[in-house]
C-alpha cells in the first residue's frame, strides 16, 4: 500500500493492490489492467500536470452530487467567467486533511476575486459517506467554501480521477488547465506556489 504521505488510490484499486503485491512476491507482472484494459496508475510522491490553452479540454459537468454544504448546488456551466478550483477529497484521507488548510487560505485570498472552490467529497468507507459526519469535519476545519457530497462516485468518475487528494484547476472558459495529485506540500513540493501562481495567471488571462 502507499505510504500514508502519498496520493491514495482508488477504492477499487484497493484489492487489486494486494493482488499486484502478492503476484509481485511470487514474480509475477509489473503491472494490473482493469476496467477495459484503462491501465491505473499510483502515485509514489506527489505530481502535478498543466495543459496548454490550445490542448485544454471541457471540465465535465458535476454530477450525483448528493448533499451541499455553504452553497446552494453548483454547476460549472453557471460558473464560466470564474476560475474554479474542484478538489476530491475524503475526512479519512490524512493527505486530504494536510491539504484543507491550504484550501481555506486560498478561499480567504482568492474569493474576492472570482475565484470559486468547490471541495468534492468522495467517501472510501461506508462510514464517510454519512453526510452529518461530513458536516462535522467541515465545521472542526472551518472549511466556509461549497462542499458537496459524491456518494457514488459520480463526480469522480466523470472526471476520470485516480487519487484522493487530487485538485482541478478550471480557467474562466471551462477548460481544464492543470491537475495536482496528492499532498501539496509534502517534501516540499511547491504544490500551493504552483497552483497560486496559475490561478493569478487565470484571473489576468483575456477570454478566448
Amino acid at each position: 500500500m502507499m505510504n500514508s504521505t502519498h496520493a491514495w488510490p482508488t477504492p477499487k484499486w484497493r484489492l487489486g493492490i494486494w493482488c499486484l503485491l502478492i503476484l509481485l512476491a511470487g514474480g509475477g507482472i509489473l503491472s494490473l489492467a482493469v476496467g477495459g484494459g484503462e491501465q491505473k496508475e499510483t502515485a509514489s510522491s506527489p505530481g502535478s500536470a498543466t495543459v496548454k490553452p490550445e490542448e485544454s479540454s471541457m471540465a465535465p459537468e458535476l454530477t450525483g452530487l448528493r448533499t451541499w454544504f455553504n452553497s446552494e448546488p453548483l454547476e460549472l456551466r453557471n460558473l464560466r467567467g470564474k476560475v474554479v478550483l474542484v478538489h476530491f477529497w475524503t475526512f479519512g484521507c490524512i493527505n486530504c486533511l494536510r491539504n484543507l488548510p491550504l484550501y481555506n487560505q486560498w478561499q480567504a485570498d482568492f474569493a474576492k476575486q472570482g475565484v470559486v472552490i468547490i471541495g468534492v467529497h468522495t467517501p472510501e468507507f461506508d462510514h464517510e459517506a454519512d453526510s452529518q459526519a461530513v458536516a462535522e469535519q467541515l465545521k472542526k476545519h472551518k472549511i466556509d467554501y461549497a462542499v458537496a457530497t459524491d456518494p457514488d462516485s459520480k463526480t469522480w468518475d466523470a472526471f476520470k480521477n485516480r487519487y484522493w487528494p487530487a485538485i482541478y484547476v478550471i480557467d474562466r472558459q471551462g477548460h481544464i488547465r492543470h491537475r495536482w495529485e496528492g499532498e501539496l506540500e509534502h517534501n516540499q513540493a511547491g504544490g500551493d506556489g504552483q497552483i497560486r501562481t496559475l490561478v493569478e495567471r487565470l484571473l489576468a488571462e483575456q477570454p478566448r
